[in-house]
């Protein structure tokens, strides 16, 4: 059985674990949904689900931190003529990557602890709180078996909705919103 990654399936897994575990036991004031980056969109899909399920009097908000445009480079091709120009190259790395030892050439490079220190030292401000014990928390998640594989799956999977398709759902069920965005940064900037 080979998991596909879709924001769609993210959605549905916090949706399920709200229901099950979080609504049933919170107190009158409901619950408040936060995600960071994909987790955002992962988060303002869930909150519409929640919306769509006639489940909003639970919901009490949901925040955004530096919520990304979809689950991959794919749900941006239509945003800038700068990514359309990129397409070629995206549409090259996604056929090099279901060529498995390719794949696992490029995953190697990036689960490298040298690899992740760099760029959690280009989005950390504080570069005393990038160690040897985040470096590490990060990187043991790739070692895990079916991590190629999910990596792979991210990467070349379908980039599911925009955060604009949840959004107006949101207001109309008056279920407050606020986004946090940092002003340098290099992944998902606000542009």
């Amino acid at each position: 059985y080979e998991y596909q990654y879709t924001m769609e399936g993210w959605r549905d897994l916090l949706v399920s674990y709200l229901k099950e575990k979080v609504i049933p036991s919170s107190t009158s004031e409901g619950v408040v949904i936060v995600g960071n980056s994909i987790g955002s969109l992962a988060s303002l899909l869930t909150a519409k689900e929640l919306v769509d399920e006639s489940l909003d009097e639970k919901l009490k908000g949901v925040v955004l931190l530096n919520c990304a445009g979809g689950m991959n480079n794919a749900a941006v091709l239509d945003d800038d003529w700068r990514i359309k120009l990129a397409y070629p190259t995206f549409a090259l790395i996604n056929a090099l990557l279901k060529i498995k030892p390719v794949a696992q050439f490029l995953f190697d490079k990036f689960r490298n602890k040298e690899t992740i220190e760099n760029v959690l030292r280009e989005v950390y401000r504080n570069q005393d709180s990038v160690d040897d014990d985040l470096v590490e928390l990060i990187r043991q998640p790739s070692c895990a078996p079916g991590a190629l594989e999910a990596f792979v799956s991210i990467l070349t999977g379908p980039p599911g909705p925009r955060p604009e398709s949840a959004v107006g759902s949101l207001e109309g069920a008056e279920v407050p919103m606020l986004v946090l965005w940092g002003d340098d940064d290099p992944f998902t900037p606000i542009d």
